[in-house]
């Protein structure tokens, strides 16, 4: 467990090294970790998150001697340019990612559904649930139409984030990976989705079977031009993983039973994991009904929940004996908006270290803080 100083008191800076990051992720995959990953950021009065952090690393001005600036004077002479730019770039305990513009619903475009801006909702969607497919789609014999210039875009914002960015920061694939359930929905509309599963499981298991083999292949020509990074990559959480990672969500999962999921997207997200080495499946609080299916997957690398704060979710007594339950099988990155001290103590107490990772934002300053450099 993680006593209270060791996020909230105590003072004092701390200086480690980038290889201590990469051993600490390298056991947290084994679910062998001696403590939690941490990514705890103080975020009030301040417009920027990396200007001022909580636990993390304080203001991130390294001085010329290797030590981390703290309250008083600053003089020149206790400056210099390489140890202000550090590189590999990160937050707390993970690396910070450089990835494509994360708001294109790159999945569903590539498949030929045309996202849509909005820009009062300040997003990009992939259509509004209807679906682009008639209704009657499973007997017309459709096929998904990859549509070759969203792939080739996909590729080339990768290869420019190589080009420009990697060396300070790690490069990671788009943020936003939709899974296949996702994707068929925005095919067939919600609706047809449930409807499918019922009255046509043939054609809707060939529909996401094929929609599986191209999330992996949009996957994979990422990972192509993406170089490794200290004998392994990083996904978009900023998590070292010694082979090749990936990420991708259900939300469409929100829809349907244990038992609907267990029958019709269980067998393709492990298809997905399967053909990576690591891989981490993004669900949001309403898919807590889920953990256990997909923690069944033997080939998955980690699940991540957004904690969505009650009615959208459970509330925090309920969360802890279901991620107890599901931390014992695979690693846990846990996201939540703000929390307060007491229920990160809370959340830490309750849960091992082992397999944690968590990353929310606090309005109280911290005062213990940490860098890793080379």
């Amino acid at each position: 467990m993680v006593r209270r100083e060791d996020h909230q008191e105590g003072g004092g800076v701390d200086v480690r090294s980038i290889k201590d990051l990469i051993e600490l992720h390298r056991a947290w995959w084994k679910l062998e970790n001696e403590r939690p990953l941490l990514n705890v950021t103080y975020r009030e009065h301040f417009p920027w998150m990396w200007m001022q952090s909580d636990h993390v690393h304080g203001m991130e001005l390294v001085l010329k001697d290797g030590s981390l600036a703290k309250d008083g004077p600053l003089r020149p002479d206790m400056l210099s340019p390489e140890k202000i730019h550090t590189q590999p770039a990160t937050h707390g305990d993970m690396f910070l990612p450089v990835m494509p513009y994360g708001k294109i619903p790159w999945m569903e475009a590539i498949c030929g559904i045309t996202p849509q801006v909005s820009v009062k909702a300040n997003s990009i969607w992939a259509g509004f649930g209807e679906g682009i497919w008639p209704d009657d789609w499973w007997a017309r014999g459709m096929e998904v139409e990859i549509q070759t210039e969203w792939l080739d875009l996909l590729v080339e914002m990768t290869q420019y984030c190589v080009d420009h960015f990697y060396g300070p920061y790690v490069v990671a694939q788009t943020s936003i990976m939709r899974g296949m359930m996702d994707i068929m929905a925005a095919l067939v509309g919600d609706k047809n989705v449930v409807v499918g599963m019922y009255k046509h499981p043939r054609e809707t298991h060939q529909l996401l079977d094929r929609l599986t083999d191209i999330a992996i292949m949009v996957m994979q020509a990422q990972n192509a031009v993406i170089p490794r990074f200290r004998g392994g990559s990083v996904n978009v959480w900023g998590i070292w993983a010694p082979g090749t990672v990936t990420r991708h969500q259900e939300d469409e999962a929100a829809y349907i039973s244990p038992k609907l999921y267990r029958d019709f997207v269980q067998p393709y997200d492990r298809k997905l994991c399967q053909a990576f080495d690591y891989t981490a499946i993004h669900f949001h609080a309403a898919h807590h009904i889920h953990g256990d299916a997909v923690t069944d997957i033997p080939e998955l690398g980690a699940l991540q929940y957004s904690l969505e704060p009650p009615p959208y979710g459970p509330t925090l007594s309920e969360w802890i004996p279901i991620l107890q339950r599901l931390i014992q099988k695979k690693p846990l990155i846990l996201q939540a908006w703000y929390m307060t001290r007491p229920q990160i103590d809370r959340l830490l107490e309750a849960l091992p270290p082992q397999g944690l990772y968590l990353q929310t934002y606090v309005q109280e300053a911290g005062e213990r803080y940490y860098l890793y450099q080379d």
